[in-house]
């Protein structure tokens, strides 16, 4: 999110890697499954929510979260202090852990969380702009404060990553592509890019936009070929409920391997996002990056957004949804 350069200091990262065992879960499934983890969740009350930190004991039960506590450093700091409060032989090592049972994940849930197998993972970047004083695009500053002063700060750009099936990718550049033609970029993967990522998530995540509202084209002209790479500029729009997107890239492909090097494309909307005073109706312009990732990381393999949207509801369900081309 983009909020962590305030919330998140130096001090507090390092307290954490001292004090804790950090975890990022996905609160979203543990509330379907019935499995060790699950339960472990369950023992502080109910899994937590959204863009929430816990503060836990190591046989579970909640010391503080972000329910009471905004600021991360709250709950970092006086989640050590009520550790501390707690009888030496709950804290002294060789401590004998309650037992959930076994970690059986249900095999149904992996396709929630694994790119589609020999599919293209492209990470997003929504970065929330302005018009300055001379009318030019900007970077927009946010300024917060937490009782010692307000801070500035550029608003760094939030995250999601987009995930290209291997049916889709082939589809994108034909056999024998030689310099100088050009042809249109896949109509589905290009609705799927609009109403999944075209969207106002500058500030936070949100839903992906609804499919009778989107429409656009795009092209794709072969600058370069050879026998090694071919190499594509990418041009076009999409009309998103948040407004009209201008579309750009550069792709490189390897006819020899069958594989995308370079899969960047840009997207900007004079008012693809709502500003600091969004009942105002004063949108802003927002500019989306994406480039290919072709590592296998943990990061690399986080699911999109999409799956999470709702975070009570079965992620599951929203794996086909999330394929769909029309």
């Amino acid at each position: 999110m983009n909020r962590a350069r305030v919330t998140w200091s130096q001090d507090v990262v390092e307290t954490i890697k001292a004090g804790y065992i950090a975890l990022a879960i996905d609160s979203k499934a543990y509330l379907h499954r019935g499995d060790a983890e699950a339960k472990f969740f369950e023992s502080m009350g109910g899994a937590p929510g959204g863009n929430n930190w816990v503060a836990v004991s190591p046989n579970g039960g909640a010391f503080l979260s972000n329910n009471e506590h905004y600021y991360v450093g709250a709950t970092v700091y006086q989640g050590l202090e009520k550790w501390k409060e707690l009888p030496e032989e709950e804290r002294k090592p060789g401590l004998a852990l309650q037992s959930f049972g076994d970690v059986d994940v249900d095999p149904s849930f992996e396709k929630c969380y694994a790119p589609p197998e020999g599919g293209l993972k492209l990470k997003v970047y929504f970065r929330p702009l302005k018009r300055d004083d001379q009318g030019k695009v900007a970077h927009e500053i946010e300024s917060t404060d937490f009782g010692n002063g307000p801070i500035n700060n550029l608003m760094p750009p939030n995250y999601d990553h987009f995930w290209i099936s291997q049916e889709e990718w082939q589809a994108v550049v034909p056999e024998g592509a030689k310099a100088g033609d050009t042809f249109a970029f896949p109509d589905g993967l290009l609705r799927r890019l609009a109403r999944l990522t075209m969207v106002d998530a500058a500030r936070c995540t949100t839903w992906a936009s609804p499919r009778d509202q989107i429409s656009g084209e795009a092209t794709l002209k072969v600058v370069a070929a050879s026998s090694e790479c071919v190499s594509l500029y990418l041009s076009g729009s999409a009309q998103v409920p948040a407004g009209a997107f201008e579309l750009g890239g550069r792709l490189e492909f390897d006819p020899t391997t069958k594989a995308f090097r370079r899969f960047d494309l840009v997207a900007f909307c004079e008012t693809g996002w709502r500003g600091f005073k969004p009942n105002e109706d004063q949108p802003q312009p927002l500019g989306i990056g994406y480039e290919l990732l072709s590592g296998e990381g943990p990061m690399d393999r986080v699911p999109p957004h999409h799956f999470t949207a709702d975070w009570r509801g079965d992620p599951r369900g929203y794996v086909d949804d999330y394929f769909r081309s029309e």
